[in-house]
């Protein structure tokens, strides 16, 4: 079992060697705007997500949409203040920007 968890996220330790990458998170926990907060933070940059450009497990929206949150509503509270989202956000959106996957993608 734990080689086969060793292996999940092993192209994580070659993407420092790739051409303009300076960081990497694994997306575990707090959820894609956590850590690209801590990511932006650390370098005193800014970003935009385009939610069209989040790849998104088929079915995840749908679960969202009728209010599976997991911890989601969790993360929000404790960074949301530190996160600009547009007024029209639906909520099911915030919530799939804040999952707190396990063994997330890497976000570079």
């Amino acid at each position: 079992m734990l080689a086969s968890t060793t292996q999940l996220n092993v192209p994580g330790a070659e993407l420092p060697a790739v051409p303009g990458v300076h960081a990497v998170t694994d997306v575990t926990g707090f959820g894609l705007v956590r850590h690209l907060l801590e990511m932006c933070r650390s370098a005193s940059l800014a970003a935009d997500i385009e939610f069209g450009n989040v790849p998104i497990f088929p079915g995840a929206a749908a679960l969202a949409q009728e209010g599976v949150v997991g911890a989601s509503k969790r993360n929000w509270a404790s960074y949301g203040r530190e996160v600009d989202l547009p007024e029209e956000t639906p909520d099911w959106q915030r919530t799939i920007l804040c999952d707190p996957q396990t063994s997330g993608g890497l976000l570079r």
